[in-house]
């Protein structure tokens, strides 16, 4: 039996953690021992709505409590490398990067996927530089998008796959013509990346040719006060709303007219592909590195915009309102996502890397 260590944040919140727990219960499901590695979330944390994961998998946390950031960093390190080490698996797949720095000097082979614009990332002075040597360092490298692989020079697209985000589709509910709300929504994380005072400016104008149409905003995060904000300051506190956390996103969804992302970047959101493989109409910004674009031809299943152009959003939000028969067009096209993303399918190809 392969043993598999996995590191992420935690069991809770965003994309990453998502598919770092599907993979875990995958894996466990057949034949894998598992080590769940939760970097910085806390048990109580976590425990407030985490992600389903298989009764097999063993899951550790790395509590750090200084304030310090150096002391901080290098205590989570060393205590990763530990746990790694105490648990001696045949490979370690990481979902964060910094922090996982001490293991790839350890014996164990190290996997790393990263989640987000690897040209912001790469320009990050300092930072850039450790995530080329630790990608050096790397067995392997899972990207999520091929704009993301191809952003890097061939020493490291040689030992790198694209594996895109796993779904389980057998969890959602499918999206009808028939049984929507006049209600457009998001879900995710509140902070800068994701542009949320550009929606809401969009979903002003979009208000005022369609008064009927409210905008729910699900996530929480350290911009919740800013972006309340500029609600207010749009005077839009009656058809803008910040919904916090939901269980029942995918219900949300089901419900809605269409999901709106509007992110000045992205790895690749896992809202989105939810919402497509449910066939929800979706608009979307057509952000760096592109990973949006792999899933969506803008008019044929959904709609690109621009990235920062609230005028450009509100015209194709407009759009999906003025044509009925679009929603439903583009909800068909979109089951061919959904098979693509499949939770069995997607797993299998990292089952694929431990060979």
């Amino acid at each position: 039996m392969k043993k598999i260590a996995i590191i992420a944040h935690g069991l809770s919140g965003g994309g990453a953690e998502r598919v770092a727990s599907l993979l875990a219960s995958y894996l466990a499901e057949n034949q894998y021992e598992v080590l769940f590695i939760c970097a910085y979330h806390t048990v109580e944390e976590d425990s407030k709505a985490p992600y389903p994961l298989d009764s097999r998998v063993k899951v550790q946390y790395i509590q750090v409590k200084t304030n310090i950031s150096p002391l901080r960093f290098m205590t989570r390190s060393v205590r990763i490398r530990q746990a790694v080490r105490d648990f001696s698996p045949d490979w370690v797949v990481s979902l964060i990067t910094y922090e996982a720095l001490l293991t790839t000097f350890s014996k164990y082979p190290v996997i790393y996927s990263l989640r987000n614009d690897p040209g912001r990332t790469m320009a990050q002075g300092f930072r850039s530089r450790l995530t080329a040597f630790m990608l050096s360092r790397a067995k392997k490298i899972v990207f999520q998008s091929q704009g993301a692989q191809d952003f890097f020079q061939s020493g490291i697209r040689e030992k790198s796959v694209v594996i895109p985000n796993p779904i389980n589709t057998k969890e959602l509910p499918l999206w009808t013509e028939f049984a929507h709300e006049k209600k457009f929504m998001t879900a995710c994380r509140l902070r800068g990346q994701k542009n949320l005072p550009m929606l809401a400016e969009a979903f002003a104008m979009v208000h005022k040719e369609h008064p009927d149409y409210t905008l729910e905003i699900y996530g929480q995060g350290d911009l919740e006060n800013e972006i309340r904000e500029k609600i207010r300051s749009l005077q839009a506190e009656d058809y803008i709303f910040l919904k916090g956390f939901t269980a029942d996103v995918h219900g949300v969804m089901a419900r809605s007219s269409g999901f709106v992302l509007s992110s000045n970047h992205e790895g690749l959101s896992n809202s989105m592909l939810e919402a497509l493989c449910m066939g929800v109409p979706c608009v979307c910004t057509d952000c760096p590195p592109g990973s949006v674009r792999e899933y969506i031809v803008s008019g044929e299943n959904g709609f690109l915009t621009r990235v920062g152009d609230a005028q450009d959003m509100k015209e194709k939000i407009c759009a999906l309102i003025e044509n009925p028969a679009l929603a439903p067009a583009f909800a068909e096209r979109n089951m061919v996502v959904r098979k693509k993303l499949d939770t069995e399918f997607i797993c299998k190809e990292w089952a694929n890397l431990f060979d």
